[in-house]
């Protein structure tokens, strides 16, 4: 009787200890698959925040160059208006309105890089 005692006693022994290894197994693949599903979750998040980031990249950059368009258009129109105003000033003389007009815009982008290269150089 004392064995077959012994023996029970044994068999529940390996039994808690099978079940106590299974609930460290258990424990751990629940830690490890919270891991996954956090790294899940958080993929997903930086993928919707990317596709927001291009979205909005690409509205800006479509209107930039609207903008560049228009803007073009209004300095071929101002320097066509120089032009004209030149050639009146100048007695029709075509050969002095271009020489205006090529001077003027010459002047206007000089001074236009020399503020960009004095903005560059105070940020340095």
């Amino acid at each position: 009787m004392t064995v077959k005692k012994k023996k029970i006693q044994e068999d529940l022994k390996d039994e808690s200890s099978d079940h106590e290894g299974f609930s460290l197994k258990e424990h751990l693949l629940s830690l490890v698959e919270s891991i996954f599903d956090y790294f899940e979750t958080l993929l997903l998040y930086l993928q919707k925040t990317i596709q927001e980031k291009v979205k909005l990249g690409i509205q800006v950059y479509i209107l930039f160059r609207i903008g560049l368009f228009f803007l073009s258009f209004s300095v071929l129109f101002f320097i066509g208006g120089l032009f004209l105003f030149f050639q009146k000033y100048f007695s029709g003389d075509p050969l002095l309105a271009a020489l205006g007009t090529g001077g003027v815009c010459l002047g206007i982008s000089l001074i236009l890089f020399s503020i960009i290269g004095s903005l560059v150089r105070s940020r340095d």
